[in-house]
């Protein structure tokens, strides 16, 4: 197979998005305040994202935006940039299914190294108390969600794919 190849230069693709979200490279701010895991919701609407947080910090974040810019704004003063959920150990990839939001947490234990859920909050709402479905992983990176079969697969940094329940 091929790789996916853009007929932009590196520099021009994160210039056309970086002002989308308003976010700033890592040599700037920290790498925790790093983009990681992403997701799109074209049905309501929003992109959705991950920012891990330092090493072991507990300061990960869930975060949504628009996917068209509110009137009037533009990528530098955009104001529908919602925080969902923070204080979490080291969020890294996430999935939507139907009303729920599911993701992978490599951070430390007790509630870090786990396959997360929660129901996706109203506009301007924020996110509830997260379900851990799975938990013991070896840094918890990787997510793909079979709601049909009732499973979500895991990949972790150990080397291993894991098959988890989601009931």
């Amino acid at each position: 197979p091929e790789p996916l190849r853009s007929a932009l230069g590196e520099a021009q693709v994160l210039a056309r998005l970086q002002p989308e979200l308003t976010w700033t490279p890592p040599e700037e701010s920290g790498y925790w305040q790093a983009m990681i895991g992403v997701a799109v919701d074209p049905a309501r609407r929003y992109l959705y994202w991950t920012q891990k947080g330092p090493a072991k910090g507990g300061r990960g974040r869930i975060l949504r935006a628009g996917l068209d810019l509110p009137p009037g704004a533009t990528p530098e003063d955009r104001d529908d940039i919602e925080t969902l959920w923070d204080g979490l150990p080291e969020p890294i990839d996430l999935e939507i299914v139907g009303d729920t939001l599911y993701w992978t947490d490599r951070g430390a234990a007790p509630d870090g190294n786990s396959l997360n859920r929660a129901p996706l909050p109203a506009a301007g709402g924020r996110g509830g108390a997260p379900e851990i479905l799975a938990r013991g992983f070896d840094e918890a990176i990787g997510l793909a969600v079979d709601a049909t079969a009732g499973l979500a697969y895991v990949s972790d940094l150990g080397g291993r794919i894991w098959r988890a329940p989601l009931d």
